[in-house]
């Protein structure tokens, strides 16, 4: 069987600390995978902050779900941050 893992790493943290470990153990199962890393100015956080201002709630409300036909991966177009991808072979 074949297997197919892409780790998303968002943060510094993440990347200073989470990578080398994940590398280390993929090594130590003779496995692979790729990495993909946001680029760009930190916004974590400011997401939360709009769930405060007045009128939040009602505007999510009206919003309309999308179904799993009409979801698109995110790659390049409407991202906030472009990702720089590495693949471990």
């Amino acid at each position: 069987m074949k297997l197919a893992l892409k780790i998303d790493v968002d943060t510094y943290r993440g990347t200073r600390d989470g990578v080398p470990r994940l590398v280390e153990m993929l090594k130590k199962h003779n496995a692979g995978a790729t990495f993909l890393f946001s680029l760009g100015p930190d916004h974590t956080g400011r997401a939360i902050k709009r769930v405060f201002r007045p009128g939040f709630m009602k505007k999510i409300s009206r919003t309309r779900r999308m179904t799993s036909t009409q979801r698109r991966p995110m790659s390049g177009a409407g991202s906030t941050a472009p990702y720089s991808n590495v693949t471990i072979p």
